[in-house]
């Protein structure tokens, strides 16, 4: 587990808050991802998971600083679903008022697309419909490309 932590500790810098900011990869929302055991995880749960222990089935690594970037085993703690709700309205950050599908401005599909997708992978497994979505969306095709 040494090398692990020490790969794990070349991806962060330590900021004046005592947050250890993750500045290797991240995923859109802001969370840092992190190879452990094989599998891509976001940074915070790999940091619990390394530094504290195992993380229950169902529970997740949420935070105290509210620094999405931020992997300091010290500054997380585990909760449920509903405890990372109550948690984020406690500390106003809930907009029960947030629009969901083509209502929020900022979508990345339109209707069409979705309509596209969704008639296309009928049936079939959720890796192929994502592998549709990507096609659709990075070059409008909503076919797999034949390796021949």
């Amino acid at each position: 587990m040494i090398e692990v932590q020490q790969r794990f500790k070349l991806k962060i810098i330590i900021n004046s808050a005592g947050c250890w900011v993750w500045i290797a990869g991240k995923i859109d929302a802001g969370y840092g991802m992190f190879w452990l055991n094989g599998k891509q995880v976001r940074a915070h749960r790999a940091s619990w998971a390394i530094f504290v222990g195992a993380i229950p089935d169902g529970i997740n690594v949420l935070h105290k600083c509210d620094n999405k970037a931020c992997v300091n085993p010290k500054h997380l703690f585990l909760g449920t679903q509903k405890e990372n709700i109550a948690d984020c309205i406690k500390k106003g950050r809930w907009n029960p008022f947030k629009p969901f599908g083509n209502k929020n401005s900022a979508k990345k599909r339109s209707p069409e697309i979705c309509a596209a997708i969704s008639a296309r992978q009928k049936g079939k497994p959720w890796s192929k419909a994502r592998r549709a979505a990507q096609l659709i969306k990075h070059k409008g095709e909503c076919h797999e490309p034949s390796i021949e």
